[in-house]
């Protein structure tokens, strides 16, 4: 990985094309968009297709608090904070309190079909490959970082799914 004080991306500024830091970001952004250029958007019947309706959610998919205090009490510390900027440490530390919280959201969550949208997001930061890297388009690799509790509630859905569907995985 290249030396955070070290420059790596300004190689790939080279006053014709590219001509910016804000450019070079312009471009960079741009080429990760057009991975998913192709998808085709849900529409809003795609969605409601997929809605829990009146049918509600068996019991056993709903998260309890301790599985969630679990969850938070095994974060690590030392990670970067996503969008939301809450550290890790804060999560672990009030566990107990919060755990009560973010089961209510993720229940609310498979009842209602409905995510927050600040679990969504991210703050995506390229990274090169390589330093220097040869291109934008070989040469750096996005880096995610999301909220934790979006990780957690991940993690309880992973619980509840990989059950279901481990024998249908191909093991390579």
């Amino acid at each position: 990985m290249a030396d955070r004080n070290n420059q790596w991306f300004e190689h790939l500024i080279d006053g014709e094309t590219v001509d910016s830091v804000n450019t070079l970001c312009e471009r960079i952004n741009h080429f990760f968009v057009n991975l998913t250029k192709d998808f085709t958007p849900l529409s809003q019947n795609d969605v409601s297709n997929y809605s829990a309706g009146d049918s509600g959610i068996a019991d056993d998919l709903l998260a309890s608090t301790g599985e969630v205090y679990k969850s938070l009490c095994s974060l690590k510390t030392g990670k970067a904070p996503g969008p939301d900027g809450i550290p890790n440490v804060i999560l672990k530390t009030f566990a107990f309190e919060l755990a009560p919280v973010f089961a209510d959201i993720y229940n609310s969550s498979l009842r209602d079909a409905y995510l927050p949208p600040l679990l969504k997001r991210a703050t995506v930061t390229p990274l090169p490959k390589q330093s220097p890297p040869g291109s934008i388009e070989n040469g750096i690799r996005p880096i995610s970082l999301t909220c934790e509790i979006a990780k957690v509630m991940e993690g309880l859905t992973l619980a509840r799914i990989l059950p279901s569907i481990i024998s249908h995985l191909d093991n390579k």
